[in-house]
């Protein structure tokens, strides 16, 4: 932040008092000095600049380190749930097998209780 504050670098004159002929020393015309008036203004005018381009620089800042931030939450989030989807999915997978397993034993039981009730006289069964 303190680059951006460079910009408003002070370029007024050195702080040396006009001479009264209308020359300057060095040659050159003499600017009128300003009122008291002009000078709280152009202040005014500065820190309105100064707190504009503050505003508008942490505004940048904050929107930079929250998408960051969330950036690096959403990755997060991205990365478990992926994980969450894979033990499901291989979850899901065991269990169709064990339920396979289960509907081949019930055969295997339904088988022999046929071939058991086929030798059963049918007399017996009322």
């Amino acid at each position: 932040m303190a680059a951006n504050l460079r910009k408003y670098k002070y370029s007024g004159s050195t702080g040396a008092r006009p001479e009264a002929s209308g020359q300057s020393s060095a040659g050159r015309p003499v600017t009128p000095t300003r009122r008291p008036e002009d000078m709280t203004m152009d202040f005014e005018v500065l820190k309105a600049d100064i707190l504009s381009s503050l505003r508008t620089d942490i505004s940048s800042v904050i929107k930079q380190e929250l998408k960051n931030a969330l950036a690096e939450d959403f990755d997060a989030i991205k990365s478990e749930l992926q994980a969450m989807r894979s033990e499901i999915t291989s979850n899901a997978a065991a269990m169709r097998s064990d339920i396979e397993q289960m509907k081949a034993n019930i055969k295997d039981v339904e088988g022999g209780l046929s071939t058991w009730l086929d030798g059963y006289p049918s007399d017996h069964c009322n």
